[in-house]
């Protein structure tokens, strides 16, 4: 077992470090204030006002957070996103100190920091509120208990651990792919093997159930809703092999670990090999990065992977970048630690770029492929839609519509008063309005229906559910000179 380094002194290192992480929260706090929802971020704002253990996509564990930010700055874009910019604060603290107990001089640690916290994963998704969000900090707080039960016998740690695992349940079911990866550690390894700690292990997993089980119960009121989503979304896929999947989630991760420091990780695994297979401290790193990572890349044989969904690998595989750079310090080898440097001084200046093109756009992309346009115009695109509503409808006694839950959901948080707003579904997959909304017809006394369409009609597949319907007006999102999206208003009703 390793000497416990929580009870070390503070360093020089310390103090920077936790001085960067308390800039960077200042900065993303005052950044939220500024930036549009994405449509899921309005989605999960919704599932807020109506706490459960389960929603139709997810665990409990976002809307949760959004609650809290909620009842500390109200229904207002700071509002939904703060919990997601303090949640990275201590995810980020987190994995700081378990890097600690890795690499000792303070220019390894500061590196870590910088690359931790500007790769684009990290650097933007802390600015916004999806279930990922609890999940990495679950995750970053689970390293550091079961690391402290494990290899520096600390008692009290698997209680801790316990708890966090059952609360990272509650935040996203990947979040299974800790407990593997803990188990397959603690079976790799012939001093655990040996003496296997049955007796902590047990009482965390137990403690886990415990905390996990409401929502358990939950889906089994449902019919096991979320559940069979996420299998369905997350892990079942075609009969055939598809590798163009495998290639797209490859890349995926070069791109959102930002190109330069995932080289820079796999040449930290090439280094540090031989030193994983007869170390436990660096296999337990690499026994939490390398079970999310090859999860993923085997489920994208089968289907699409969205390229956030390995979060998780990188808490703890980011640490061997500079357990690497002290490995070439005590070696003198400058040239190779520049290069690591380098990488960590482009992610960081991208990030930069990042943030600034979101707030001001000057990079030379089309509004069809610039990612940020997503959050753009949505506001405008609201108010428009209830001028419309006003002129059609001035007493306000037709509900007003989505059919996707992205469009309900923007029309709930950004309409006055956010209103409660209702999802057709109509030839859309279904979603936590549908279980809402059960045994509801919206329609029946005549909705205003809001529709991405650019024809004066309803499409047939969806104008065939109602008896009557009629276009009452049109709105556009938005982006200065753009027209981003078209959308139709529909009066409907179905008799």
């Amino acid at each position: 077992m390793t000497q416990p380094l929580s009870r070390a002194p503070i360093t020089s290192a310390d103090v920077i470090a936790y001085s960067l992480l308390m800039a960077l929260f200042i900065v993303r706090f005052f950044y939220i204030g500024s930036m549009e929802l994405a449509p899921d971020e309005a989605y999960y704002w919704d599932w807020s006002r109506n706490l459960r253990f389960g929603y139709f996509d997810h665990p409990p564990m976002a809307a949760w957070f959004i609650y809290l930010s909620t009842c500390l700055f109200g229904d207002t874009l700071r509002g939904v996103k703060f919990m997601a910019v303090f949640s990275s604060l201590i995810a980020a603290g987190c994995s700081y100190r378990l890097a600690c107990r890795f690499v000792a001089k303070t220019s390894s640690l500061l590196l870590f920091v910088i690359i931790a916290n500007t790769v684009v994963l990290f650097g933007v998704g802390s600015l916004i509120a999806t279930p990922d969000i609890p999940m990495v900090l679950f995750w970053s707080l689970g390293l550091v208990f079961a690391y402290k039960a494990i290899l520096e016998g600390s008692r009290w740690s698997w209680t801790w651990l316990g708890l966090t695992i059952g609360l990272g349940l509650l935040s996203k079911y990947i979040f299974v792919l800790f407990v593997f990866s803990l188990l397959l550690f603690l079976l790799t390894y012939k001093g655990f093997r040996r003496k296997f700690p049955w007796k902590g292990l047990s009482g965390a997993l137990a403690l886990a159930f415990a905390v996990f089980l409401p929502n358990l119960v939950w889906n089994s009121r449902h019919g096991w809703t979320t559940i069979l989503f996420q299998f369905h979304h997350g892990v079942a896929g075609a009969n055939y092999t598809h590798f163009n999947f495998l290639g797209e989630y490859l890349s995926g991760q070069a791109g959102v670990l930002s190109l330069f420091p995932f080289l820079v990780l796999v040449w930290a695994f090439a280094s540090e090999w031989r030193a994983i297979r007869s170390d436990p401290q660096k296999g337990f790193l690499a026994f939490f990065c390398l079970v999310p990572f090859f999860f993923f890349a085997i489920t994208s044989l089968q289907k699409r992977v969205e390229a956030n969904w390995a979060a998780p690998a990188y808490l703890s595989g980011l640490i061997l970048i500079p357990i690497l750079f002290e490995k070439l310090q005590r070696a003198n080898n400058n040239l190779k630690r520049l290069c690591i440097a380098a990488s960590a001084a482009v992610s960081t200046a991208a990030l930069l770029l990042i943030m600034v093109h979101a707030q001001k756009p000057f990079l030379p992309l089309s509004p069809n492929i610039d990612p940020t346009m997503q959050v753009r115009g949505w506001r405008q695109w609201a108010r428009d839609v209830v001028s419309v509503e006003k002129n059609i409808d001035p007493a306000m006694r037709l509900p007003l519509c989505g059919n996707r839950y992205q469009e309900t959901a923007l029309l709930a948080f950004y309409a006055p008063g956010h209103p409660r707003t209702l999802s057709l579904n109509l030839d859309a997959r279904e979603n936590d309005y549908t279980l809402v909304q059960k045994g509801i017809d919206a329609t029946a006394n005549g909705a205003l229906l809001v529709l991405p369409t650019e024809g004066r009609e309803l499409p047939p597949g969806i104008n065939a559910y109602f008896t009557r319907s009629r276009r009452v007006g049109e709105v556009y999102r938005r982006w200065n000179e753009h027209i981003l999206d078209s959308f139709g208003i529909f009066e409907v009703e179905k008799r």
